[in-house]
């Protein structure tokens, strides 16, 4: 436990970061959460530090009555990092797992099946157990949020975007992390 002065909240969280450095920050559920274009301006602590941190996120919310880590991957190689590193938390944890691809179109599913094969088959390799596979076609952040909110955790993948990029063309982590009502992972 540290005490810290600093200009604002987030700034000395991020600051401390930079001291550790750590590699997960955990908050508490925002009281608010502002559109990207809005963080432009003004912005919460939450929203701030897991837009800014240069480590993974933990968003923790009331969900300890539920069970579960629901593991997003969408193939890419920064995604399969994070299934292996989310993984590895849920077994020590003792947590079961479902991982979880979403096709924004029909014609993607194959693709979103091939990502979860790939992530069983890695998981497979490392002896950790999966309970379940999923596959769901549609707007990834909102099929996420839904088919996630039966789960103790939801692990997503930041796609490595600046904040720029993330105004003009979305981030789904940060929406997942905005829009979720059980805890968020945001791996990086």
């Amino acid at each position: 436990l540290k005490l810290k002065t600093a200009p604002d909240v987030a700034n000395g969280i991020l600051d401390q970061y930079e001291l550790g450095p750590y590699n997960l920050i955990i908050m508490g559920q925002p009281s608010r959460w502002h559109g990207e274009l809005m963080t432009f301006f003004r912005s919460g602590i939450v929203q701030t530090v897991t837009t800014m941190a240069p480590a993974s996120v933990l968003v923790a919310r009331d969900s300890l009555d539920k069970k579960g880590f629901f593991i997003c991957t969408d193939g890419s190689s920064r995604s399969m990092q994070a299934v292996r590193r989310a993984a590895v938390l849920a077994e020590v944890t003792g947590e079961p797992i479902t991982l979880f691809s979403v096709a924004d179109s029909p014609a993607g599913k194959p693709a979103a099946e091939e990502a979860v094969a790939n992530a069983k088959a890695l998981l497979k390799a490392m002896k950790i157990q999966v309970a379940e596979t999923r596959v769901a076609v549609g707007k990834p952040a909102e099929e996420i949020v839904e088919s996630g909110s039966l789960y103790r955790v939801i692990v997503v993948t930041d796609e490595g975007r600046s904040r720029l990029e993330r105004v003009l063309r979305g981030s789904t982590a940060t929406e997942v992390v905005r829009k979720a009502r059980t805890s968020v992972l945001d791996v990086r």
